[in-house]
């Protein structure tokens, strides 16, 4: 049950991006599964936050309408991204005033929770929200706003914060272990739904990498990297 989870669902990109490292694949594949890794969390959040609304209506009797539920998405995906938007622009500037790492990196730490917190206080997605503002100081802050010095402290810090949530989630993955029931009937749904959802993701991943593979200059064969992967 947990190859077919970890098939169906993965986590974290942070397993095959490891061994893409090790073996020295190109660096834009590694950035495409990272971005898409990205979106799809984001996506999923916001599409789980709607319907969960939408079943907590339908229980109490009440009946949403598609204006409504349009509405609900656009608050959370689209109020998320604007969010993020203005919070990183917001930031930037203040990068650009100070040339001190200890600080530059709180900064970052108070964008990262104080956006996630805003978000959800106005009913927007929290993770859309960090996800577009983290673009906007990974590329135009760390390009145009920070000192080498600045650059480089930055990145190990997020990179052990990184390590560390994942360690806590892999650990916490395990723990789950502990409740599943292994019966025949979830094994044979398993191995049903394996090739089902390879097929998904090579239509949803491969086709639109195969089709912009040259403008990107993406390496042959990124699609069936994206759908083995999962992610």
């Amino acid at each position: 049950c947990l190859v077919f989870g970890s098939l169906i669902a993965p986590t974290d990109p942070i397993t095959v991006l490891n061994l893409l490292k090790r073996r020295r694949v190109p660096r834009n594949l590694e950035t495409t599964m990272a971005g898409e890794s990205l979106l799809n969390d984001g996506i999923a959040v916001v599409l789980f936050a709607v319907l969960t609304e939408v079943a907590r209506a339908g229980h109490s009797g009440e009946n949403m309408a598609a204006p409504e539920i349009l509405l609900l998405f656009g608050r959370e995906a689209g109020g998320g991204v604007a969010l993020g938007l203005l919070l990183g622009f917001l930031v930037f500037q203040l990068l650009r005033r100070v040339d001190n790492y200890p600080l530059e990196i709180l900064l970052t730490v108070s964008l990262v929770m104080g956006g996630y917190a805003l978000a959800q206080a106005i009913g927007s997605s929290g993770l859309l929200a960090v996800v577009v503002a983290g673009i906007i100081i990974g590329n135009l802050g760390k390009s145009r706003a920070m000192s080498e010095t600045s650059r480089a402290n930055l990145e190990i810090f997020w990179e052990l914060v990184e390590e560390l949530f994942n360690a806590v989630l892999f650990v916490l993955i395990g723990l789950e272990a502990l409740l599943i029931s292994f019966r025949a009937d979830i094994l044979v749904l398993g191995l049903m739904l394996v090739p089902v959802v390879l097929l998904v993701r090579l239509l949803a991943a491969g086709v639109p990498i195969t089709l912009l593979r040259r403008r990107y200059q993406l390496p042959r064969r990124t699609g069936l990297f994206l759908t083995w992967a999962g992610l």
